[in-house]
């Protein structure tokens, strides 16, 4: 399954032909994933691998994140939580893991890493994360945003992919 889906806006169609269109890019964008960005993904998450990094929290809490979210499960890496500047979600729970804020993951990233807590649960000493997974275009803005909370260690970008 693609990790992420193109929509193409096209304002002055109708409803109709907007969703034929992004069922047609979405058709072009899962063949393109699985003969050309797969394997190039899978390559990425097995570096990430490589270096240690395999508990994560994903900053975002969108469309784009259910799908990374889904493509982490399968290659073994382990989500603990998400993140979002949104200080009125933090606590929340999306796909059945909490919402952290900055200071909570501050916490855990000045601390020793360890074993996972249980779903929805405060991050702590003993359940802390490897990186975190910035799942969103805007990936200078974020992390400075960041850099600004205190979090300046272990902050990866996904690879971003323009499919035409």
């Amino acid at each position: 399954m693609p990790p992420k889906s193109l929509v193409c806006h096209y304002t002055s169609a109708t409803l109709s032909k907007i969703e034929s269109l992004q069922l047609k890019n979405g058709e072009l964008f899962k063949t393109k994933w699985e003969k050309v960005l797969k394997p190039i993904v899978e390559d990425y998450m097995g570096q990430l691998k490589k270096k240690g990094i395999r508990k994560l929290l994903i900053y975002g809490t969108g469309r784009g994140e259910e799908m990374l979210h889904s493509v982490l499960k399968e290659n073994n890496f382990e989500v603990l939580g998400f993140m979002d500047s949104n200080p009125k979600k933090w606590g929340e729970v999306f796909l059945d893991k909490r919402i952290f804020s900055f200071a909570e993951a501050k916490t855990c990233n000045n601390s020793l890493r360890g074993s996972v807590a249980p779903d929805s649960q405060p991050l702590t000493t003993a359940n802390c994360y490897d990186a975190i997974l910035i799942a969103s275009q805007f990936i200078a803005e974020i992390k400075d945003t960041l850099r600004k909370n205190g979090l300046t260690e272990n902050i990866i970008a996904p690879i971003i992919f323009s499919v035409k």
